[in-house]
């Protein structure tokens, strides 16, 4: 197999790819260390916002390669193929990077804010103990 094959329209768009593939060991491993990943988030104590995006984001590329690996076991027309595998990679870039400039957009937001609170917590009363 040449890379010009792998690269040409025979082989990227074949309908109905053969259900034998060496990789779905990984691709199992891969999918689902991703929602793995979805769930752990959902369990952090981070920011609402934050878990949130990034546990749809997540799930969302874990289902979808879960849904590729059915499809492709029982060779499904076009839900099996390796273009739908190039979608599923189109959607994780795409949700990624969103989420990143989503983040940093916020993180700077965030730090803003916190840093005017403790301009104006400066000057408040400290609260006293309580026995």
């Amino acid at each position: 197999m040449t890379l010009s094959y792998i690269f040409s329209n025979k082989f990227l768009f074949d309908s109905t790819p053969s259900s034998e593939s060496r990789f779905y060991l990984s691709f199992i491993i891969l999918f689902g260390a991703i929602l793995l990943a979805s769930f752990l988030i959902r369990m952090m104590k981070i920011d609402e916002k934050i878990r949130g995006r990034q546990s749809v984001s997540y799930l969302t590329v874990g289902i979808l390669g879960f849904i590729y690996l059915g499809a492709r076991f029982e060779s499904l027309p076009w839900l099996g193929s390796r273009l739908f595998l190039a979608l599923i990679l189109l959607t994780a870039v795409i949700w990624f990077s969103c989420l990143t400039v989503w983040g940093v957009k916020y993180y700077n937001k965030k730090s803003k804010e916190l840093l005017v609170e403790n301009k104006f917590n400066k000057y408040l009363p400290k609260q006293k103990k309580k026995l």
